[in-house]
Order: structure tokens, then C-alpha cells, then sequence
């Protein structure tokens, strides 16, 4: 498979490639080039370049910022390789860019790339049938997503990397419960299906449908005379004993005689 950025070579160079590849340029264009190793070799002697990743180099100094490391990422990982997850939703303008992330790129499952530190490579039989039409290649709008519902921990944070994304006005829920189908064993899968099918036949927003459906699940345990409550990271951490006279309240309604033990001397359980 030829190189994304072989026409951009021989249309214009090599100074100009790297020029808009901000100053990142990798050995296999420097050879594609004409360059001799020794030449390659004399840019890292002089102290004038740095190296990014194997065989892939800056030609500056300073330092390396976030652009550069996505470029550097997907240089290294070879012609048959795209940005994917989280790197490739920001380039599509689905998600705002977050330096702290590593970088992501996918490849062929036959494939093996070395690992490097801030980078993951993840392999993917479906490699091809899943990128964009543009350069430098990256996943489609609807399968970056889909990647990084993949990687959520929680259907919430999984339904609400879909919400951003398709309020970015790039993809709908549409195109990706259209990429869902190619997709049977997808983490959250199960969870998400009926919202996205409800969002893609216009009933709701994803979030406002995500509500609903929380609210009508509590109301039907209304009428089993069954009580809710729900707690976050904040109150298992902060104030766990106040949650645990909540819940021992709720039991008592039925079972008056539910005994529990304080935790210690000031603790509000009784």
C-alpha cells in the first residue's frame, strides 16, 4: 500500500512536506526524497533534529507539542495505519482536543507495530472499510465514536461521548447506529441500541431521551411501591454514612426491625 503523503512529495518536495507536517518528517519520506542515510544520520548528529519515535524525527529542538505528536504517531506506525478513538473524533472536530490523551491509531489486524510511550496502537480485520475519505487518514466520524464507546467505561459516559459528538453537527445518531450494525460485539452495545434508535427516528435528543428513560424506569418502581436512590462518586467517598442511613430508612419502611452497625463513634447510624 503506498504512502498518504507520496503525491505531496512529488508534487512539492520535501521542504515543503515537512514545512506542512509542522517541521515532523519520517525516514521513509527522507529516503523517498533522495536522502542517503548518512545525510539522515547528520541531521540527528547536529543536534538540530530530536527524534520523536523510531525512525520518525522533529527538525527543531524545542519542544514537541500535541500536533506534531499525532503526526509523529501516525508517521511511525506505517503506510497502513489512522488515527482512531479519541485523536481521530478531534481532527473530525467531534470533541475538543485534550493534549493529556495518548495518541491513537489503528492498523491491520495482520500487522504488528511496536509499542511507544504515549501512543496506542490498536488492530482492527475491518482496517479499511472504516477510514475517511481524507488525508492523513483517520477513522469515519461514526467509527471513531464507536471506538471510543468501546474504551467507556459506563453506557453514561459512552452515551455522552455520542451526545457530543452529534452535537458538533458532524455525525448523527443516524450514521452511527448505521456503523452499529458492523459492530455485534461492541461494548455497550445492548445499552445504547434502543436510545439510538429511538434518537435516529426523531423522538428526542440523546440526552433528553437518556432522562426520560431513567425517569419512567423510577416511576414504574413507584407504582411496585419500590423507592430509588441514587448516589455518585461524591457520596460513596465523602459522606458514606449519611447514604447508608438513607438506604437503612428506606428498609425500615418494610422490615422495621433492619438492624445496622456504626462504623464508629460519631457515625449517624443507629
Amino acid at each position: 500500500m503506498d504512502w498518504w503523503w507520496q503525491r505531496h512529495l512529488a508534487d512539492n518536495g520535501i521542504e515543503a512536506l515537512i514545512h506542512d507536517q509542522n517541521l515532523i518528517v519520517s525516514r521513509a519520506q527522507l529516503q523517498a526524497a533522495g536522502w542517503s542515510a548518512s545525510q539522515i544520520r547528520r541531521g540527528l548528529r547536529s543536534r538540530r533534529w530530536q527524534t520523536v519515535h523510531p525512525t520518525v524525527y522533529a527538525t527543531h529542538i524545542g519542544p514537541i507539542g500535541y500536533d506534531e505528536r499525532r503526526l509523529a504517531a501516525l508517521l511511525y506506525a506505517g503506510p497502513e495505519a489512522a488515527w482512531s478513538h479519541y485523536t481521530a473524533a478531534e481532527q473530525l472536530g467531534l470533541l475538543k482536543p485534550d493534549s493529556s490523551r495518548p495518541i491513537y491509531v489503528v492498523i491491520p489486524k495482520r500487522r504488528r507495530v511496536n509499542p511507544q510511550p504515549g501512543l496506542v496502537i490498536v488492530r482492527d480485520e475491518h482496517w479499511l472499510h472504516r477510514l475517511a475519505t481524507v488525508v492523513p487518514p483517520r477513522r469515519t466520524a461514526a467509527d471513531a465514536v464507536l471506538d471510543i464507546v468501546g474504551i467507556s467505561r459506563t453506557p453514561d459516559e459512552a452515551a455522552a461521548v455520542i451526545a457530543q459528538a452529534c452535537q458538533s453537527g458532524r455525525v448523527t445518531p443516524a450514521d452511527i447506529l448505521k456503523a452499529l450494525t458492523d459492530h455485534p460485539r461492541l461494548r455497550h452495545r445492548r445499552a445504547l441500541l434502543p436510545i439510538l434508535n429511538d434518537v435516529a427516528a426523531g423522538s428526542h435528543s440523546l440526552l433528553e431521551l437518556r432522562h426520560l428513560r431513567d425517569v419512567d424506569r423510577d416511576n414504574r418502581a413507584t407504582l411496585r411501591a419500590e423507592s430509588t436512590l441514587r448516589y455518585g462518586w461524591f457520596d460513596i467517598m465523602s459522606r458514606p454514612c449519611e447514604a447508608a442511613v438513607q438506604v437503612l430508612s428506606v428498609l425500615r419502611r418494610a422490615r422495621p426491625t433492619v438492624s445496622a452497625k456504626p462504623c464508629g463513634p460519631c457515625c449517624p447510624v443507629r
